[in-house]
């Protein structure tokens, strides 16, 4: 009897571990999400549509888009915490670092812009020196005051000359349609849809300043110590996605033009015309030393100390980050 009641407490306790083994797989603590803060901008659709398509979770990571009402917005929470991996363009990351005290990394370059970003006025304004005491609609803490900055330095003009009307970009539009400024800085898709109404006059474009407005991604330092393979993995299936487009671009580009509430046409153009994307083969040239990122940056930086927007002794250095590129590229 006691044998028996032996074997009986030997085959429960075999039992309970074998149930516990078998659904260890179930209870064990899922992977931490990479969260992605993001605006709407063209260049950052590839984001979406890798999402869309799976290519994420095929990559093995799990990611959470956040998306935000304007670049201001993504950079505010990037500073605080709140997201991993920011897409944004060079501006955000020099007043990023001058909050944080420290450059967070560019680990990666989306695009470049080639047009998109353009200064609109009323039609009654035909050029950058009409703009002498108007009132300039824009997204201050962003590549807004970048562009417009260097649109009145190339007309011998300061920030001083014209009068700044903060705003967000949802704001912007019926700012101008009421009239209440004379002129906006802004991109697509806003851009798309007030030139749509026939009644603007594009005074500048980011392609008088090739190569000095630079979409990339940035990443928080510590993640870069310890989940570097999730970046080179998210690197990889953002690469999917835009060879993806190229190759089936009937189906990617709807998908990514009803996400920015333009149609496929405007939004092919804007692919074509207004910005350039960088693939991962092209990478490279923009991470070197004093390549195409650092002077970008530094032209940026002396742009934002002129007009007194930086104002931290710290200049860029420590902002470009090769190493989840160059594993990506090499895998």
């Amino acid at each position: 009897m006691d044998k028996i009641m032996k074997f009986n407490r030997i085959a429960n306790w075999l039992i309970i571990i074998f149930t516990l083994l078998s659904t260890w797989g179930c209870y064990r603590t899922p992977p931490a999400l990479l969260r992605i803060g993001l605006n709407t901008w063209p260049g950052y659709e590839f984001i979406f549509l890798a999402q869309e398509q799976g290519l994420f979770a095929k990559a093995g990571i799990s990611v959470q888009l956040i998306e935000f009402p304007s670049l201001g917005d993504s950079r505010l929470a990037f500073e605080r915490g709140q997201l991993d991996v920011m897409a944004s363009t060079l501006s955000e990351v020099l007043l990023a670092k001058e909050h944080l005290q420290s450059c967070p990394p560019i680990f990666y370059v989306i695009d470049y812009s080639t047009g998109g970003d353009v200064i609109l006025a009323q039609s009654s304004l035909t050029k950058i020196a009409d703009l002498r005491g108007k009132r300039i609609g824009l997204e201050l803490g962003s590549v807004n005051m970048y562009l417009l900055a260097r649109a009145l330095e190339k007309s011998n003009l300061t920030l001083d000359d014209v009068i700044l009307v903060p705003m967000t970009p949802d704001v912007m539009k019926y700012a101008f349609y009421n009239r209440t400024v004379d002129a906006v800085v802004t991109y697509p898709p806003l851009s798309v849809i007030l030139q749509q109404t026939g009644q603007t006059q594009q005074l500048f474009s980011s392609q008088a300043i090739p190569q000095e407005i630079i979409d990339v991604l940035v990443v928080q330092a510590d993640v870069l110590a310890t989940r570097i393979d999730e970046l080179v993995a998210f690197i990889r299936a953002l690469e999917e996605a835009v060879q993806y487009s190229l190759t089936y671009p009937n189906k990617a580009y709807p998908l990514m033009a009803e996400r920015e509430g333009i149609s496929v046409q405007a939004f092919s153009q804007i692919l074509n015309q207004q910005l350039q994307m960088i693939p991962l083969a092209k990478q490279r040239p923009f991470f070197e030393p004093q390549g195409i990122l650092e002077q970008s940056l530094t032209l940026m930086d002396n742009t934002f100390r002129k007009v007194g927007y930086l104002t931290s002794s710290q200049r860029t250095i420590n902002c470009v980050m090769s190493k989840p590129v160059l594993r990506a590229t090499d895998q």
